[in-house]
């Protein structure tokens, strides 16, 4: 199926959506944490349902109270992630990422987290991205 094209996402959106300043933003396209995948030879950049739950994904993980997400060793994983969808971005609707700053998963499904995986951060795109469409809709 690959990339789909009916949502497409200005800067000005992601700043909206995910709640980040431009300028933090633009660091992390400048420093190769997250670019564009639309619209990088163009002079807007334009970023893709797959990058903004990635961006979504950074965010939540470095806004955790102590920071122990680091900016380089998300600009390893970022990429290993994103490399699974590109052939089907649909995909991405398929799976819930669990995060730890050792190592990380993507299931299918839900996933119910005892207590004993506080430290586990868990990110749903599915979840995200159907709040994000309900804002583009208003």
């Amino acid at each position: 199926m690959g990339r789909r094209l009916d949502y497409v996402f200005t800067p000005k959106d992601i700043r909206s959506y995910v709640d980040i300043t431009y300028k933090q933003l633009e660091y992390w396209d400048k420093t190769n944490l997250i670019n564009p995948s639309i619209g990088t030879d163009l002079k807007v950049r334009l970023y893709s349902l797959v990058d903004i739950v990635f961006i979504h994904a950074i965010k939540t993980l470095r806004a955790t109270g102590n920071k122990k997400y680091s900016v380089q060793a998300l600009r390893d994983l970022i990429p290993k992630l994103r490399a699974k969808f590109d052939e089907n971005e649909d995909d991405i609707f398929k799976v819930t990422f669990l995060f730890h700053p050792k190592f990380s998963f993507m299931f299918t499904g839900k996933i119910i987290t005892p207590e004993e995986y506080k430290d586990f951060t868990i990110i749903d795109p599915y979840d995200f991205i159907k709040d994000v469409t309900k804002k583009i809709k208003r």
